[in-house]
């Protein structure tokens, strides 16, 4: 998140004509909404991941069956969207 951070950051400080508060403002708000995606995702994950008894086997099992594809969540892997 830190990478992807500097980048947005990087694309509102160089590529807007803009008050500095107003660029800060579109950075915050930017930022925001993948910042929170992404940790409620790993909150998920952890939640499954450390799961227990029959939620444990259920999890198990659902990736035996579906693979790779159970773990496929290309709006985290494939970037944030471009500063506009």
């Amino acid at each position: 998140m830190a990478l992807e951070d500097a980048a947005c950051l990087e694309q509102v400080l160089g590529g807007l004509d803009a008050p500095m508060a107003q660029r800060l403002q579109t950075y915050a708000v930017q930022r925001w909404k993948r910042n929170a995606q992404v940790q409620a995702r790993s909150i998920r994950n952890g939640k499954i991941f450390h799961a227990r008894g029959p939620l444990r086997w259920g999890r198990d099992l659902a990736m035996q069956m579906l693979g790779e594809r159970l773990m496929d969540v290309p709006w985290l892997y494939n970037g944030p969207p471009r500063v506009t």
